[in-house]
């Protein structure tokens, strides 16, 4: 039978090293696995999100802005409209649609809009809605019920026809359009 081999004795310190070693490379690799696990989550909340403004643009480009559930496409019994205006205290108007939460300000085109992003920037954006402001603001007055849908919580002096203003075009390169 041959003998068993024999244990060497190491040295305490060699021990106490091999040990510290081998914890901290078990905690890199929980670090890696969690950068992994981080990097997968991110990924699937970048495409959820942006599943979710296909389908937001897809909804405000078929809306017809108009109150109540009918189907998409169907002439509701009694038109009723479904958008605001608000006339805001530092000046600026906006008309909002409380189905798919589209927002026009004068000034706007049937192809693009631009926005003021996070930075201070102007954004030449695409308008989903493929509406002016001009034409957004004609449907809006063509409703008898217009003038209830006015918003009086911000409501300053009222000035009309906001389709002056709208006619104003854009220099983008002074307005810094990206």
């Amino acid at each position: 039978m041959p003998r068993k081999p024999r244990k060497t004795r190491r040295n305490a310190m060699e021990v106490l090293a091999e040990i510290s070693l081998q914890e901290r490379n078990d905690k890199i690799e929980e670090n890696q696995r969690r950068a992994r696990s981080r990097e997968v989550a991110l990924e699937q909340h970048r495409k959820t999100e942006k599943e979710k403004e296909i389908k937001f643009a897809k909804l405000q480009r078929i809306c017809d802005h108009l109150l109540g559930n009918h189907r998409m496409g169907v002439v509701p019994e009694r038109k009723r409209c479904g958008l605001h205006k608000d006339y805001l205290s530092d000046g600026s108007v906006r008309i909002y649609c409380g189905k798919c939460r589209f927002e026009w300000r004068p000034g706007d085109k049937a192809e693009f809009i631009l926005r003021v992003d996070g930075q201070g920037r102007m954004r030449k954006l695409p308008n989903p809605t493929a509406k002016s402001w001009r034409d957004i603001n004609k449907f809006f007055y063509t409703f008898e019920n217009a003038t209830d849908l006015t918003s009086r919580a911000f409501r300053i002096v009222r000035v009309e026809p906001e389709d002056d203003e709208a006619d104003i075009d854009f220099d983008e390169r002074a307005a810094g359009v990206a």
